[in-house]
């Protein structure tokens, strides 16, 4: 049983591996306060490290996934694909995270960080029930240099209570 599980995962782009690669930590952030008072309860070096990333990003684009272009998610799945092979680790298969944008069409959204009209973030946020969940982050080694990982969470907070989410996991 056990060798016919490893095929079909191998067959739907699993593999095995012995590196962690989602966080070790998580944190349930309530949105319900405005922004500004909600930032202002995070610690010091979270707040540093988004505005050291907002002085680096020129922008964000959010397209809801049933949006996506196939340039766009190429583009991500390019840079994913580098992310995965820079930190040496076994992320989603690009196949897997396409069926995530494919269910959550139009409850989901790509998150995209760009810095001097180059992408240096990518990240998957998933809105249900006004819940919001950072479900994908990658970034380009000048993105984890400046920060880029921490100012799309931040961003994508403040993006998902407009929206109108109360929580932020």
């Amino acid at each position: 049983d056990s060798q016919r599980s490893i095929k079909l995962f191998a067959e739907n782009g699993f593999g095995i591996s012995t590196e962690h690669y989602a966080h070790s930590k998580t944190a349930i952030i309530d949105l319900r306060d405005p922004f500004p008072e909600v930032l202002a309860h995070m610690p010091a070096k979270v707040r540093t490290n988004g505005k050291r990333a907002d002085r680096i990003i020129n922008s964000y684009r959010w397209t809801r996934f049933d949006a996506v272009s196939k340039t766009e998610q190429s583009d991500f799945f390019s840079l994913h694909d580098a992310w995965a092979k820079e930190k040496n680790i076994f992320g989603f298969s690009n196949h897997f995270l396409e069926t995530v944008m494919l269910k959550f069409a139009t409850s989901g959204w790509l998150v995209q960080a760009y810095t001097d009209d180059v992408l240096s973030g990518g990240m998957m946020v998933l809105i249900h029930d006004r819940v919001a969940s950072y479900f994908y982050t990658c970034s380009s080694r000048l993105g984890r240099s400046t920060h880029i990982p921490t100012g799309m969470a931040l961003h994508a907070m403040e993006y998902s209570q407009r929206e109108g989410a109360d929580i932020f996991d």
